[in-house]
């Protein structure tokens, strides 16, 4: 991916983040932001989110894996404990299904970068 694809990449996400609620000084913010630029960039990631996702992104930031996921969990329940209706049901295919509960990890990376995909068509 070239640069600037990169940071559009990554403004784009973090457009999107801020607006549904997470928050910047969140360590899972970071992490999660991460987590969809590195999805989007090779797909096949999403199948081994616990074996090559969470352990890269972890070696990056000098933690552990489980760190990493805790700290996305983390801010994706900070984001819906007032969930904004309206960004939910632009990024998920089935928003009713998310309006009352929690995505996990794996499902909110993998509808972000759906829709990242979805808006850059």
């Amino acid at each position: 991916m070239k640069e600037e694809e990169r940071v559009e990449v990554l403004e784009n996400t973090t457009h999107i983040l801020l607006r549904l609620g997470f928050h910047a000084n969140q360590c899972g913010y970071r992490y999660v932001r991460n987590a969809i630029y590195q999805v989007k960039e090779c797909p096949e990631l999403i199948t081994s989110v616990t074996k090559l996702l969470y352990p890269a992104i972890a070696k990056e930031y000098q933690v552990s894996a489980g760190k990493v996921e805790r700290a996305i969990r983390t801010s994706i329940e900070t984001a819906w404990s007032n969930p904004q209706k309206d960004m939910i049901q632009m990024i998920f295919d089935t928003p009713e299904e998310y309006l009352e509960r929690r995505p996990t990890n794996t499902d909110f990376i993998e509808a972000m970068v759906k829709y990242l995909n979805k808006e850059n068509t």
